[in-house]
């Protein structure tokens, strides 16, 4: 198995991980799922060929937990995480050609660098690019967003939340 492709057989491996603060893909899959497994093995190929990145298989049926705090609806699913903070969660890299390209991005924003000897990042220029955007939103934004959402909610008698992308 390649040094940074990591079976999680734990949560507090994953603790472990993640509080070195380095660059994750998490990869959720089940066993059931024929898709899941095949994506598996796509992941344990990118981990051998890309250096930069920590690759954490997670089996979302062993780890239910860790699954839904992550807010994981279906496997398999992968996630680009810098420490414990969320970078990139698409809805949509569960192929394996789309995998491949949100490693690619992952590695092609710069946030891929390899972990320095002190186990963190290395001295980077960029290092706002590791944090959440919306992490840096101020709170009064914040609180402007939560009213307009609780205006728009309770404006009408049923209010209905449709998930899904525009044709």
């Amino acid at each position: 198995m390649s040094s940074n492709l990591i079976e999680l057989k734990s949560e507090d491996e994953l603790i472990a991980v993640l509080a070195r603060d380095v660059a994750v893909i998490l990869h959720f899959y089940a066993a059931w799922a024929e898709q899941s497994l095949r994506t598996k093995e796509i992941i344990k190929v990118l981990a051998r060929k890309t250096a930069g990145l920590v690759f954490v298989l997670v089996d979302a049926d062993a780890f239910p937990d860790i699954a839904t705090s992550y807010d994981i609806e279906f496997v398999p699913s992968t996630i680009f995480t810098v420490g414990k903070t969320v970078v990139m969660h698409p809805s949509s890299a569960s192929s394996p050609s789309d995998i491949q390209e949100f490693v690619q991005a992952a590695l092609d924003s710069g946030r891929g660098q390899a972990p320095s000897a002190s186990g963190g990042l290395g001295n980077s220029s960029s290092a706002a690019a590791y944090r959440v955007e919306s992490a840096s939103i101020p709170i009064a934004t914040k609180q402007e967003i939560n009213k307009r959402i609780v205006e728009l909610i309770n404006s009408k008698p049923v209010m209905a939340f449709i998930k899904g992308t525009p044709n």
